[in-house]
């Protein structure tokens, strides 16, 4: 089964062994590559079929997972117990993030939307596309339009 072995490759992102996690890094990026524009149009799709509500992603292979993996390969090369990340896996690993972070942002229910927009702010709308606040045509109105 095809889904199956995406599933396993994702999954190998997080094994302890560098080679398995680039081998894996690899996979995953050739499936990004090959599905990545499909998944992008299935998220953007189901984020405004919810209306802003964070869903869950369908798939062999789930972008929230790819990312979680490759920060989980670049933090071996930082903190106590760092160890030296083969070039080769940092590239891809980087690569895999980058697209599959720029979905999940492009996709994701904005949190200040809802908190950004204030009460006062609604008061003071040019209902009239006037330029001014106050709904009503003004003198200034007619001299524009040529009246």
């Amino acid at each position: 089964n095809p889904s199956e072995m995406w599933r396993g490759a994702a999954a190998l992102m997080s094994h302890r062994h560098q080679w398995v996690q680039q081998a894996a890094s690899r996979v995953i990026g050739h499936y990004l590559a090959a599905n990545g524009q499909d998944m992008a149009l299935a998220a953007a799709a189901a984020a405004e079929a919810n209306a802003g509500v964070a869903v869950a992603e369908e798939g062999p292979v789930r972008l929230e997972q790819v990312v979680r993996a490759c920060v989980m390969v670049l933090e071996q090369g930082t903190g106590g117990g760092a160890v030296e990340i083969d070039p080769g896996l940092a590239e891809q690993t980087v690569k895999n993030l980058t697209f599959a972070s720029v979905v999940l942002l492009q996709t994701a229910p904005s949190v200040q939307q809802h908190s950004e927009k204030k009460p006062e702010e609604d008061e003071d709308e040019d209902v009239d596309g006037d330029g001014d606040e106050d709904g009503e045509e003004d003198e200034d109105d007619d001299k524009e339009a040529g009246a």
